[in-house]
C-alpha cells in the first residue's frame, strides 16, 4: 500500500514473497484529508480492505477490496469526534471479520464490531 502525499493517489502492490505480482493505482486524487488508518478483512472474504478517517470531519469510511479492485466504498460513520482515534483492528469476536478498536486519551478502549455490518458501540 502506498499513498502519494502530494497527489493523494493510492496504490497497491500484491506480492509473492519479494516479487510484485500485480500493481495498480486504486484511486487517483483522493483528498489528502482522508487518511488510511488500517487494513483488515472487514467483510470476511479473505481480502484485505482499507479503513479511512477524515482528519477534519471525523468521518470513517471503508473500502472493501477484491485484490486491486475497490468492490464497494461507504462512509460508515459521519462526524465521529476527533478525540476518538482508531487504535487498532483485528478479529475480536472470532467471526472471521476485522473489528475496530477506538479510544480517546481519557477513555478505555471500546470496540466497534463488524458483525454483518459496522455499528458504533452501544451506549
Amino acid at each position: 500500500m502506498s499513498r502519494n502525499k502530494q497527489t493523494g493517489d493510492v496504490s497497491v502492490w500484491l506480492m509473492n514473497g519479494t516479487v510484485v505480482k500485480e500493481a495498480a493505482v486504486l484511486w487517483a486524487g483522493v483528498p489528502l484529508a482522508w487518511q488510511i488508518v488500517g487494513v483488515g478483512d472487514f467483510d470476511g472474504d479473505g481480502n484485505a480492505d482499507l479503513m479511512w478517517r477524515h482528519a477534519q470531519t471525523g468521518d470513517v469510511s471503508a473500502w472493501l477490496m477484491n485484490g486491486t479492485m475497490v468492490k464497494s466504498a461507504a462512509v460508515l460513520w459521519s462526524g465521529v469526534p476527533l478525540a476518538w482515534q482508531i487504535a487498532g483492528m483485528g478479529d475480536l469476536d472470532g467471526d472471521g471479520k476485522a473489528d475496530l478498536v477506538g479510544c480517546t486519551s481519557t477513555t478505555m478502549l471500546v470496540s466497534f464490531r463488524s458483525r454483518n455490518s459496522f455499528s458504533p458501540p452501544a451506549s
